[in-house]
């Protein structure tokens, strides 16, 4: 059943990867970072209270197909955005910083989970780690993106 749901939900992420090359040939870059970090959060609240059996999967497919879709559009626009506001010659050591702190992070939020989850079981952990998700776009939100009029121009070397 599990690889079912993840070649299902992998479709998403192909999507995700096209429709970011349309969405950032249409619109503006600033908007299409803002609204896919919520679409990334309405995929991942549901997947925190999942019950076993055929509608459990079917629910798990559903946002695991939305999640991925808002990661793809999210990673997509936001590496571009980050390269039209970086000088070219700060470009790399962008890249690698914006690696290692991901990178870094992803260990550390596994071994939180796993002693959180050990404490107070995985029902909640898992509810616990949707809140904290759900409340990641609030930096986007409240940042200065929302209130740019104009999508940056790229940096001049």
């Amino acid at each position: 059943m599990s690889g079912l749901v993840l070649g299902i939900s992998g479709l998403g992420g192909l999507l995700g990867g096209v429709l970011a090359q349309k969405l950032i040939a249409a619109c503006r870059i600033t908007r299409i970072v803002l609204w896919s970090s919520l679409v990334y959060v309405v995929g991942d609240l549901p997947l925190a209270l999942v019950a076993p059996g055929p509608a459990g999967a079917v629910i798990v497919c559903v946002g695991w197909t939305l999640l991925l879709v808002g990661a793809l559009v999210l990673q997509i626009s936001q590496r571009t955005l980050r390269q039209l506001l970086t000088p070219r010659e700060m470009q790399g050591r962008l890249a690698a910083t914006s690696r290692w702190l991901s990178w870094g992070a992803a260990p550390l939020g596994a071994l939180a989970a796993g002693a959180l989850a050990e404490l107070i079981g995985m029902q909640p952990t898992l509810l616990v780690a949707a809140i904290l998700v759900a409340a990641a776009p609030l930096t986007l939100w409240l940042s200065p993106l929302r209130t740019l009029k104009e999508d940056p121009v790229p940096v001049a070397v």
